[in-house]
């Protein structure tokens, strides 16, 4: 019966140990709420405008959108030849 008890105790403890020794490291620092987090607030959108006047090739039309709040940030238009 010792012998029994000494396995099962034996047994048990390097079960342990291999499950102590799998740990994937879950995160000990807390994880950021997405909603708090500013990364991919900003979202920019741009399209191409083709002008009817004939000296004007036509225009790059750049929005940026606050995607928390959905408001406009800003709007830019800049003809496509000085556009970078």
């Amino acid at each position: 019966m010792k012998v029994f008890k000494s396995m099962i105790i034996g047994f048990l403890l390097a079960t342990c140990m291999f499950l102590l020794m799998g740990h994937n490291g879950f995160p000990i620092t807390p994880i950021v709420n997405v909603n708090e987090s500013q990364v991919g607030r900003y979202q920019v959108s741009t399209t191409y405008f083709k002008s009817e006047n004939r000296n004007v090739d036509g225009f790059i039309l750049e929005t940026i959108i606050d995607t928390k709040s959905g408001e406009i940030v800003s709007r830019n238009s800049v003809l496509i030849n000085e556009y970078k």
